[in-house]
């Protein structure tokens, strides 16, 4: 298996436009040292922990999507990647129009050796990091500590990132997401930035059928039972364990187990 690593890499400083913040593009790409290569590799691709997967979509066709084509052509001329990236950082910096988007560096990677399968090797990485935090360094010199307090970036935490990997992308790409954002400006780095929808795959289809199951036991089964709220909560225990423990959905087998009744099976 090759080894996990950012081949190319570009930061700029996209502020928010309402805001009058600046909008800061480097000259060139950012050249890393190994170790900081492993360390900011393993920082971006270690942060996206959920199994939903997005696309890129466009109601009029995926080449009006901006993004979608921007990242495309890294894919097909990674060498280019930081004239794609200033193009990239615009986009966003023109979609940083509500005044509680805070502004932040943003980063634009070429990442191979995901090791996903051998269809889903490559991906490109967008980044916008928002927030510093306060960090303490101490060092010892001359039979004293030195406490001193640093500002810095947490690598615990991506405030918005979306890693595009490298597969169907007739289809908009298979694409992770992470978004810590607040409710005022909930929509433009998922909806506005990159546009996109859920991915209709099986984890998608698990959590339709879950929250219909939910709906069931919450709010059809009472009309016609007389269930308590510890009945309910039953049902919705038993639901939980079927799908935590059964790798394939079945309908007969989920009746069966979870609801028991024939006359709640059929309902």
């Amino acid at each position: 298996m090759s080894e996990m690593i950012i081949r190319s890499i570009a930061l700029h400083f996209v502020g928010n436009r309402t805001n009058d913040e600046p909008f800061l593009l480097s000259k060139k790409p950012y050249a890393m040292t190994g170790d900081m290569n492993a360390l900011l590799t393993e920082y971006f691709v270690s942060s996206f922990k959920s199994e939903e997967r997005f696309n890129f979509h466009d109601d009029m066709g995926l080449e009006n999507n901006r993004v979608f084509r921007l990242v495309s052509d890294i894919f097909d001329n990674p060498h280019m990647l930081y004239d794609f990236s200033v193009d990239l950082a615009t986009h966003l910096y023109d979609n940083c129009d509500h005044p509680k988007i805070k502004g932040g560096y943003f980063i634009v990677a070429h990442i191979t050796g995901l090791g996903l399968g051998s269809e889903i090797d490559e991906a490109v990485g967008l980044f916008k990091i928002e927030n510093k935090e306060t960090f303490i360094t101490v060092e010892y010199d001359d039979d004293e500590f030195d406490i001193t307090p640093i500002d810095g970036i947490n690598l615990k935490r991506l405030d918005k990132g979306c890693l595009i990997m490298n597969y169907e992308r007739e289809k908009g790409y298979m694409v992770a997401v992470v978004d810590k954002t607040n409710a005022q400006s909930a929509s433009y780095w998922v909806d506005d930035f990159l546009h996109l929808k859920r991915r209709q795959d099986s984890y998608f289809q698990t959590e339709n059928v879950m929250d219909m199951a939910r709906n069931f036991v919450a709010e059809e089964l009472p009309k016609q039972f007389d269930l308590n709220r510890a009945d309910q909560a039953d049902l919705l225990n038993r639901t939980m364990y079927y799908f935590k423990n059964t790798p394939q959905f079945d309908m007969t087998g989920f009746g069966e187990q979870v609801m028991a009744q024939p006359e709640v099976v059929d309902m």
